[in-house]
């Protein structure tokens, strides 16, 4: 089903963010542009690991996104990549620090109505 080795160097639209950026500027305030690096869950990052990513340069870290870049990137779908932080990365936690899943869950929650408006004014500039 195509190429095996697929191309990452360009996978990001350059057309649709010119078209998206000045959307989601209006309805957030503000586009924070950045690197975002992939790793396979289901854990959360170890304090070594955000360092590691942090070192190479990563200014976020998740367990989705990029599976779902490479298949539309192989199949020849246009891509914008837009993602909601729910958690802070820190390497240097406190001895007794755990990485909770639900304040994961009400930072997403959190976000939910202005997604929904820009995805909302997203897909009608389309």
């Amino acid at each position: 089903f195509g190429d095996r080795f697929i191309d990452m160097s360009n996978v990001y639209s350059k057309e649709y963010i010119k078209i998206l950026e000045p959307i989601m500027e209006r309805i957030t305030g503000k586009v924070n542009k950045g690197v975002y690096a992939y790793m396979k869950g289901p854990t959360y990052e170890t304090p070594a690991e955000y360092k590691y990513y942090r070192l190479i340069g990563a200014d976020a870290v998740g367990m989705s996104t990029i599976p779902e870049v490479i298949v539309a990137r192989h199949s020849s779908i246009p891509v914008f990549g837009m993602s909601v932080i729910t958690n802070e990365a820190h390497d240097d936690y406190a001895d007794d620090f755990e990485n909770d899943a639900d304040d994961v869950v009400v930072a997403a929650n959190a976000a939910a109505d202005k997604m929904t408006t820009l995805f909302t004014k997203i897909i009608e500039s389309l």
